[in-house]
Parts: C-alpha cells; structure tokens; sequence
C-alpha cells in the first residue's frame, strides 16, 4: 500500500511538471525527480519572500535616505570672506562676487528654501585647514558638527599647495576630514566640490578619498577655463579678481545643485 501511494505520488508530479515543461527526455526515478521538486520548492520560497518585501514597501537596491534639514558648508574665500579693505575687498560673502545674494552659497540657500524654508544651512571657512591640513585642530569644528548635518559640501582646495600636496599626502589628511564629519554626525551625505581653478594632483587626491568613502564628488577645474566665470577687471587686486564673478558663483552653484539632486532626486525647485 505504502508503495502504490509512492508510486502514485510521482506519477502525479511527473503529470503535473510535463505540464509545464517540455523535457527531451522521460523522467524516471528518485534520482531526477527529487533534486527538480526542490528546486520548485526553493524558488518558491524565494519568491514569496520577495513578494512579501515588496508588498511591505522594503527594498534592499536603495539604503535608507535621512531627510534634508540641515546642510553644513565648508570652504574657503570663495564660501565666505570678511571684509578686507586692504586688497580692495569689503564685503562679507564668497569672494567676488557683486552681492551677497551672488554669491554660490547664497544662491544654493534660496533653492533649498524654495524645496523647504525649514532647511538651516552653516557655513564656515576654513582656509586654514587647507595650509596646514597636517597639524589640523578638529575640535575648531564640533561645535558645527555635532549640530549632526545631513549633507556636507566640502567646497575647498584651493589653497593646498600642487606641489607639496603629493609629499604631504593630502590624500591622507582629507580623508581624515572626512572621517571625522562622518564619526561626528554618521550617516551624513558628503559632497566634494574639488578646485575652481585647475589642479591636477591636489583634485585626484581628493576623488580618491572620496571615492573610498562612496561620497559624491565634483571637480570644478574646467570653469575658470572661461574668463567670464572669473571677475577679472572688477577689482584691481589679481588675487581677488582671480576669484570666482558672479557667472562663475552661478556655475558653481549649477554644478553642486546638480550633485545634491544626485541625492535627492524628488527635489522639484517651485517655479
């Protein structure tokens, strides 16, 4: 009796997989049948499983996204700039440019508050890193980062020396900065935004330690290409006038907006 109900059970299941399968050969015995039921089985399974996830909204392609509500910017004269009467320049905002609504950081502000007027950003200007990134004091930035912002934009670099950068391990020192904002406040994105002016090596070191750190990255080398990008006969001063005008502060700001979309793709700018 045992083997007849066997016997039938395998009949049934050879019936049922001709039904759906075309095999070149007649399956016959344990051998064939049993390994065949449990990969049905197994796949089943899976696919349930899926099924289950995607009905529960959960997803494994995407990791979880922190909402934007507080981006913290750090850079340079081209951030920020106190006033300075002595190379010609009195304003308090990025470098060069005519205003301070002109400016790049001023100009991302007014798009993030056009997506949420609640969005607070920092900013900071830390040229001294760039010169002496070897000896850097962190502690000058906790009282910014333990604020806990959800995206950085590391907009900086043109104050690393090209020819020491190398010899220095730059590479090294700003994966440290990285490491650091990324401890202080984890699961922050970090955005690169590497020289406006062209160089080569401090740039690559700079992809690099991004790259390791899965950040967005941007190198701004090509702008000041363009002799509009740069405020060149505004001032008297070359060291200002090399500095970014207010075409150029756009093309930055067009260049980060573009990354920071990369991120946050439903960003939709009100018209």
């Amino acid at each position: 009796m045992k083997v007849k109900i066997i016997s039938n059970f395998r009949n049934q299941i050879r019936k049922e997989m001709k039904q759906v399968f075309v095999f070149p050969y007649e399956i016959t015995g344990r051998t064939i049948l049993m390994p065949i039921v449990l990969l049905m089985l197994l796949l089943t399974g899976f696919m349930a499983k899926d099924f289950n996830k995607q009905a529960a909204g959960e997803t494994t392609a995407m990791p979880l996204k922190r909402p934007l509500k507080r981006v913290l910017i750090l850079g340079n004269s081209i951030t920020i700039h106190s006033p300075k009467p002595s190379i010609g320049w009195y304003g308090n905002w990025g470098m060069a440019a005519s205003a301070e609504n002109k400016d790049f950081v001023h100009l991302l502000i007014e798009r993030l508050n056009q997506i949420d007027p609640a969005i607070q950003v920092d900013v900071k200007n830390i040229a001294d890193y760039e010169r002496n990134y070897r000896n850097y004091d962190y502690a000058l930035l906790d009282s910014l980062a333990d604020l806990k912002p959800d995206l950085v934009i590391l907009r900086l670099s043109e104050n690393v020396d090209p020819l020491k950068a190398k010899e220095n391990d730059f590479e090294l020192h700003f994966g440290k900065l990285m490491d650091y904002l990324m401890a202080r406040s984890p699961g922050t994105h970090l955005l690169t935004a590497a020289s406006f002016w062209d160089r080569p090596v401090v740039t690559q070191a700079m992809y690099a330690a991004s790259h390791i750190r899965k950040g967005q990255f941007i190198n701004l080398g090509k702008l000041s290409e363009s002799p509009g990008n740069m405020a060149i006969g505004q001032f008297e001063n070359k060291g200002v006038a090399m500095h970014p005008s207010d075409q150029g502060m756009m093309a930055i700001t067009e260049a980060i907006w573009q990354e920071i979309l990369k991120i946050y793709p439903d960003f939709q700018v009100r018209k």
